[in-house]
């Protein structure tokens, strides 16, 4: 995650000269597959919440943020 962050986005996102000419497809491909793995952990979680605790969508989201923590915790 580091190298991704340091040498993908922050090259990219802060205009280093480096950056826009560097083959960084090795970089990218770590990072989608973070995203990836990311977006199947969070997903899943909460379809879950929303089945079987829909009341969450009325509370804070502070509270809700808090609540999906825990259960991405407890998945371990």
């Amino acid at each position: 995650v580091t190298k991704v962050y340091r040498e993908g986005r922050n090259k990219i996102a802060h205009g280093e000269t480096a950056g826009l000419f560097e083959d960084l497809s090795e970089i990218r491909s770590v990072g989608d597959s973070l995203l990836l793995a990311l977006l199947d952990a969070v997903t899943v979680e909460l379809a879950a919440i929303i089945d079987q605790r829909p009341e969450i969508l009325a509370v804070p989201e502070e509270h809700a943020y808090r609540a999906l923590l825990a259960r991405l915790k407890a998945r371990r």
